[in-house]
């Protein structure tokens, strides 16, 4: 089994939490999502093959839909993004002309899939979601705790 972050951990249950409140893009909406992006990263540009592209959350929070979904290098994402948000990653990305031609990018994306409507949640729903993003959150800071227990053993 491959080596897990913490950060890439957290992620892992976020999304497992996401897809519960909805399922992620369909085939042909990420056939879509390929051809949008001409096979290249949304964040660098560079070439991506199927096999080892990510499709990025744009927002770490945004749920699931194809409208939150970004093509994705695996430097970008996996590496240098993380649980950051597009327009912030983006902006210590590029810069300039390149910065300009991606944000606008990623912009149509976005509006070519608006977020929809959504009826509104219940109190207990929106209480469990709090509850479990207090998980993961304590999850990451219990790892740091024990990080710094065995730092100091050794």
């Amino acid at each position: 089994m491959p080596k897990i972050s913490v950060s890439q951990a957290k992620n892992l249950m976020r999304r497992a939490i996401g897809e519960i409140r909805g399922p992620g893009p369909s085939r042909s909406e990420i056939d879509e999502l390929w051809a949008f992006f001409e096979s290249g990263c949304a964040y660098c540009g560079v070439q991506v093959e199927r096999r080892s592209a990510h499709l990025d959350h744009a927002d770490p929070l945004g749920g699931n839909r194809v409208g939150n979904r970004v093509l994705s290098c695996g430097r970008c994402n996996g590496d240098e993004k993380r649980e950051r948000g597009w327009l912030e990653f983006l902006n210590e990305k590029a810069s300039g002309a390149e910065l300009s031609q991606r944000k606008l990018q990623i912009e149509k994306w976005m509006a070519r899939h608006p977020h929809p409507e959504v009826r509104r949640a219940s109190e207990e729903v929106l209480e469990q979601e709090r509850l479990l993003e207090d998980l993961v959150t304590r999850f990451g800071k219990e790892c740091a705790k024990l990080r710094r227990l065995m730092k100091a053993k050794s």
